[in-house]
């Protein structure tokens, strides 16, 4: 497996969204290439790739929460607020 920038081994960069890089189209749950350190850190950062296998990345303070393919919007808990717009 390839050593990555932060020392880890065992770990594979997959596509978490269809990729489209160096004239390929990297599938979801495909690896990705781990030469281009900088477009390794805007997968991740926004979210269309993640680490997995032995090793597991450390999250980071600002890392934010997991978005799936079919979350559109935040849930949004109902308030006495919230009901006042909908009437």
């Amino acid at each position: 497996m390839a050593k990555t920038k932060n020392g880890g081994e065992g770990k594979t960069l997959v596509a978490t969204y269809p990729i489209l890089h160096r004239s390929y189209q990297y599938e979801i749950g495909e690896s990705l290439p781990l030469d281009d350190q900088e477009m390794v850190e805007a997968w991740l950062k926004c979210g269309s790739a993640k680490w997995v296998g032995e090793a597991k990345a450390e999250p980071t303070k600002d890392a934010e929460p997991e978005v799936k393919a079919n979350d559109t919007e935040p849930e949004v808990k109902e308030t006495k607020a919230n009901r006042k717009k909908k009437e």
